[in-house]
């Protein structure tokens, strides 16, 4: 007898599994752009005021 595959469910829970790594990774790159733009705008406003 030829097995029946649920079709549903072919990744067997990889989709959910893949999900929450994108998630975790779009949420830690968004933290480290926001620390980038925040220490790169800090180091020209200090650096324009040495200059002034």
């Amino acid at each position: 007898m030829i097995p029946t595959y649920d079709i549903d469910n072919l990744t067997g829970g990889l989709d959910m599994m893949f999900q929450n790594v994108m998630k975790v990774g779009f949420s830690i790159s968004i933290i480290l752009l926001t620390i980038w733009l925040i220490a790169s705008l800090l180091i020209w406003l200090f650096r324009s005021q040495k200059e002034i």
